[in-house]
């Protein structure tokens, strides 16, 4: 649980540049990477340059959640999170970072995202949704999550214990599975070993590290 949520305002003009990121002339290629980043850590950037070296990506654009529908997040520490990422990927001028999710007041849904994304590029753009196999076995419980397969090509980062006969075959047709030595980070043990006053360097960039001592964060029981 997050202790102490700073206040981080994020003027229109930046919001809004990062949330419609228009093609500037020819087809690009966009990877979109969802999830709660809390906190981002080495294997979500490790994750993101193989996408973006083996799909020949132009950019990658973070989402941190808002009110995800099939999970629980804290609903304060949206923006903290949002800041998070942007020191974790700011060294790497091919990722951007988008509040799109987190300035909704409803929930938010991946089709939502995905269409305002595709509206506000050219027809040619081609969007790569990027999620780990854990996820991958639950897009069915997504909304529209048929028409969402049709509208993007969905890039799954399987774990090596992943067993892909778990996934619906409908679904497997559909989506493209990148089997790498994925590091085995999560955010959650870095929460707890914030919790417990252990080292976390080994699992996040020293920004984000540096943010979570500075501001206390994962520090409740």
């Amino acid at each position: 649980m997050v202790s102490e949520q700073p206040n981080h305002r994020i003027t229109s003009e930046q919001s809004e540049r990062n949330n419609l990121i228009t093609c500037d002339g020819g087809a690009l290629r966009i990877g979109i990477f969802g999830g709660a980043f809390n906190p981002p850590h080495k294997g979500h950037l490790f994750l993101a340059r193989k996408a973006k070296e083996l799909l020949k990506l132009d950019k990658i654009i973070f989402i941190p959640a808002g009110r995800a529908p099939h999970r629980r997040i804290e609903r304060d520490s949206s923006r903290t999170r949002y800041k998070m990422v942007s020191l974790a990927i700011k060294n790497y001028p091919y990722f951007k970072v988008s509040d799109i999710e987190i300035k909704r007041k409803s929930r938010s849904f991946t089709i939502e995202t995905v269409k305002k994304f595709k509206r506000n590029h050219s027809k040619n753009t081609k969007i790569y949704f990027i999620i780990g196999g854990d996820e991958a076995l639950k897009i069915q419980k997504w909304k529209e999550y048929r028409e969402l397969l049709k509208v993007c090509k969905f890039i799954v980062f399987p774990r090596k214990d992943f067993n892909l006969k778990s996934i619906d075959p409908w679904v497997k047709e559909r989506v493209k599975f990148l089997n790498l030595d994925v590091p085995d980070i999560s955010s959650s043990e870095i929460r707890s070993r914030t919790r417990f006053k252990k080292a976390i360097y080994r699992f996040v960039s020293p920004q984000v590290e540096r943010y979570i001592k500075e501001h206390k964060l994962y520090k409740g029981g």
